[in-house]
C-alpha cells in the first residue's frame, strides 16, 4: 500500500482532505498512538499475507491522517521494519530445519541478498533526494513512506521466499504427487 500525497496539492487543499477523510473520525484521530513495530501483531496471527498488510496499511492510513501535515508523521510508514521482523523469525525457523549443508547455503545467500537490499536502497535514496528536493518539512512523511515502501517491498519478498523454503523443507512431498 502506498499513501500517496500529491506534490502539488497546496497544504490548505491537503488539511482539508484529510479532515474529511471517511476512516477517521475526529475521536480516533485524538485516540491515535504510535505503535512501536514490536507492539504489532505478527504475521503469522493473521489467516493470510492480504491480511496482515490490510492491517498495517490501516495502521499507517489512520498515522498519516493524524500526523501527514506534521513531521512525527514520519513515523508512520513501519512496513520494511514489520517485514524485517518477520523476515528475521522466518530465517531462524528455516535455519533450525536445515541440515549445516543448507545453514551455510542459507548465511550466504542471505549475506548476498543484503548487498544487493543496501545496493537498491542506495539507488533508492538517490533518485527519492532528488524527487522531494523541494524543501520544507511538508515532504518528510511522503519521502518516508515512499522509502518505506521500495524497502518494504524488498524485504518482503525476501521475507516470503524464506517463509517457502522453510516449508518446502519441512513438509514432505505427500505421495500422490
Amino acid at each position: 500500500m502506498n499513501i500517496r500525497l500529491s506534490r502539488s496539492a497546496p497544504a490548505l487543499a491537503l488539511g482539508a482532505l484529510l479532515l474529511l477523510h471517511p476512516l477517521a473520525s475526529a475521536a480516533e484521530d485524538a485516540a491515535f498512538e504510535f505503535m512501536e513495530p514490536k507492539a504489532f501483531p505478527t504475521l503469522a496471527s493473521f489467516e493470510s499475507v492480504e491480511a496482515f498488510e490490510k492491517y498495517i496499511g490501516d495502521y499507517m492510513q489512520r498515522c498519516f491522517d493524524r500526523w501527514a501535515s506534521s513531521s512525527p508523521g514520519a513515523k508512520c510508514p513501519v512496513r520494511s521494519e514489520l517485514w524485517d521482523r518477520e523476515l528475521n523469525v522466518a530465517y531462524k525457523r528455516l535455519m533450525k530445519v536445515f541440515p549445516d549443508e543448507g545453514k551455510q547455503k542459507l548465511k550466504v545467500s542471505q549475506r548476498n541478498w543484503i548487498v544487493s537490499r543496501d545496493s537498491t536502497i542506495d539507488i533508492s535514496t538517490y533518485t527519492l533526494d532528488r524527487h522531494f528536493d523541494v524543501g520544507g518539512t511538508m515532504w518528510v512523511t511522503p519521502r518516508a513512506d515512499a522509502a518505506d515502501e521500495v524497502l518494504g517491498n524488498i524485504v518482503k519478498a525476501r521475507t516470503l521466499l524464506v517463509i517457502r523454503w522453510e516449508k518446502m523443507v519441512s513438509e514432505p512431498l505427500s505421495e500422490s504427487f
